[in-house]
């Protein structure tokens, strides 16, 4: 578990660096004065990140981090490296350290480092904040759902706020047509039910199944500790049944929510999953 942790980190910091830091070799263009501390030394630590010199832990992106921060505190990359820093502390279970990152990272919009920000803010003592950084995940999520041409209704049932997310076909990379998400209206974590019927699962299918199989569904519950297969089916639902469904299973989910990380620490390691962006190919959930 350790290990597929770590994969899964990495993978998360190069993807950070890359849209926070890739940008910056074009975005902040060197002045003709001497800096004691210059572009170069920002590419410098993205290279330490890009290809480790020596395992690519949370240990070592934090050590490598926070030493470009402490020698160049003024360089624009600063708060996206507070923010990385943030991530690597949390999976290191240092949670104070890691909302200190975060709280000198700016405004964030990133699902995991909003997470992981909540989790740590939890854990000290400032929950009200941890719910707040939780709701903002969401808000920012379904914002770019809806950009991109997916179809968000949210409305309000007890205990919270249920968000449906229709898409017009399958995405590719996760071949997700529907997402519901819980959003508690009190502490607690989101839970999310998604709908699936990807090429990929479909070829797998017919692999044991034979040729002429009917496509199928998969349906999901996904936590922020675990995910679980609810249903798998070649019978296609119904809107009516899909709604109806959602309603009733995320309504008694959030009756009593996750609410880890209130005494021991404990972050959200399924949030890229809970709020899946399906334009992304590495969300691909397979069960």
């Amino acid at each position: 578990m350790r290990d597929k942790i770590g994969k899964y980190f990495s993978a998360l910091i190069v993807s950070l660096v890359s849209m926070y830091c890739g940008a910056s070799r074009y975005a902040f263009a060197e002045t003709a004065a001497p800096q004691a501390c210059g572009l170069n030394d920002a590419l410098a630590w993205q290279m330490q990140l890009d290809a480790p010199e020596e395992e690519g832990t949370p240990a070592y992106i934090r050590r490598i981090t926070e030493d470009f921060i402490n020698r160049c505190p003024n360089r624009p990359e600063v708060p996206s490296a507070h923010q990385i820093a943030g991530m690597a502390a949390g999976w290191e279970g240092l949670s104070e350290v890691s909302v200190q990152h975060f709280r000198k990272a700016g405004a964030m919009r990133d699902s995991d480092a909003l997470f992981m920000a909540a989790a740590g803010e939890l854990h000290t003592g400032n929950s009200d904040i941890a719910w707040a950084l939780r709701d903002r995940a969401i808000a920012l999520w379904t914002q770019r759902l809806a950009h991109r041409g997916a179809e968000v209704n949210s409305f309000e049932v007890r205990g919270g706020t249920i968000h449906a997310i229709r898409f017009a076909g399958p995405r590719a990379s996760t071949g997700a047509t529907h997402i519901w998400l819980a959003q508690p209206d009190g502490p607690g974590w989101p839970g999310v039910l998604t709908l699936q019927s990807s090429d990929q699962l479909n070829a797998l299918h017919r692999l044991t199944a034979g040729e002429d199989a009917k496509p199928i569904s998969h349906l999901r519950f996904v936590r922020c500790q675990s995910r679980r297969l609810l249903a798998r089916t070649e019978d296609a639902f119904t809107e009516e049944e899909l709604e109806e469904l959602a309603e009733q299973s995320l309504t008694a989910y959030l009756a009593d929510p996750d609410r880890e990380g209130e005494e021991e620490y404990s972050t959200c390691i399924l949030a890229r999953h809970m709020l899946a962006e399906p334009q992304d190919p590495a969300l691909l959930l397979t069960q």
